[in-house]
Formats: C-alpha cells, sequence, structure tokens
C-alpha cells in the first residue's frame, strides 16, 4: 500500500513504537525504529523516506532531531505524533504534518501515504503544504484572536499568502495532483 519506502518511527515509549509498527508492517518495504533522540539521528539517513517523530524524546527533543536532520539536508517529510499539544512555537519547525497522541491505524497510515505523495512534489509545493498545515494547526488549537497579537504566526501567515500567490502565478508548472493538494489544503486553512 504504501510501496517500496523507508519509514523510521522515533518514539520513546515501547508500547506505541510497537502499535505503530504493527500498523504499518508490510505496507512498507523497511520499517527502522528509534526509541530517543540520539538513536533517531544515526538512524536517519538518505534512504529515509518519511520520519514518524515524538517531539518529547530522551537524549534530544525531537524538535532538535528535526533540526538537525534539516540542518544536514535530509529532507524527508515529517509527521509529528506527540502528546504535547500545538503550541504557538511550531511556526519554526521543520514537519509536515502534526498529530496530537493518540493516533489510529487509519490516520497514521494515511498520513504516511500523503507524506509519500507529496515527496515527490516540487519543492515550492511541498513548502506551501507544510506552511498551511502549520496554519491548520495553529488555528484549530488557540483563538483567533491570541494568533493576532502573535508575531511569528503573523510571519507565518504572511509567507503562506505568498507562497499561494507565487503557486498561482505558477498554476501551469504545476501537476494535477499538486494543484488538488493546494487547493485542499487552502480551503482547509480557510475553514479553520
Amino acid at each position: 500500500m504504501l510501496g517500496d519506502s523507508t519509514v523510521l518511527i522515533v518514539e520513546d515509549e515501547a508500547d506505541l513504537r510497537e502499535m505503530y509498527r504493527h500498523f504499518i508492517e508490510g505496507k512498507v518495504n523497511t520499517l527502522r525504529e528509534a526509541n530517543d533522540g540520539k538513536e533517531a539521528i544515526e538512524k536517519w539517513d538518505e534512504d529515509v523516506d518519511v520520519v514518524v517523530l515524538d517531539r518529547r524524546l530522551p537524549q534530544k527533543y525531537g524538535d532538535e532531531v528535526l533540526e538537525e536532520a534539516r540542518e544536514r539536508g535530509l529532507d524527508a517529510p515529517v509527521i509529528m505524533v506527540t502528546a504535547v499539544n500545538p503550541d504557538r512555537d511550531i511556526t519554526d519547525m521543520g514537519f509536515d504534518d502534526y498529530f496530537t497522541k493518540p493516533i489510529d491505524r487509519e490516520t497514521l497510515v494515511e498520513a504516511l501515504k500523503d507524506m509519500l505523495e507529496r515527496d515527490r512534489m516540487k519543492d515550492e509545493v511541498r513548502e506551501f503544504l507544510s506552511v498551511a498545515e502549520k496554519m491548520n494547526v495553529l488555528q484549530n488549537n488557540h483563538a483567533e484572536h491570541l494568533l493576532q497579537t502573535h508575531g511569528e504566526y503573523q510571519e507565518l501567515k504572511h509567507k503562506y499568502v505568498q507562497l499561494a500567490e507565487d503557486l498561482k502565478e505558477n498554476k501551469a508548472s504545476l501537476s494535477e495532483e499538486e494543484r488538488v493538494e493546494v487547493v485542499k489544503a487552502e480551503k482547509q486553512v480557510q475553514a479553520a
């Protein structure tokens, strides 16, 4: 179902790691697991197609792992699955999707499928979808009046508008799949 892909699961709780493994075993070609931030850095290389990353990890927090991976040029899409409710500090994190635990099989498998499809898209589309996801998460978890006074959120919103305008100007160069994903992301942000 998820094709010839390599997924890295980074989760310090053994029972959750086992549950995620059970959810996706047999659906991917290679499954790697890490139980702390240090091990995540060791197991994350250019062969990894998608990362499922917890935010609170021993040794190194998930956002630190993500930052180090991005600095090393590792650009695999990242699904944050965490017990930490999203705060306005997520604006600078390089994740592509964000879920608060618990996550069910269908949601995780669908998110992995979306990330694998997204990985084949143009960089500017991936960036737009990532920014749109952050906007959506923040809008669904914080009151609008709080976001209006938050400078980093306003910068994110400005970036979203600019990326949307750029994509509209270059619409002819986008694949049908990319156009569909952009429209879907715009609708989610507007509905939040």
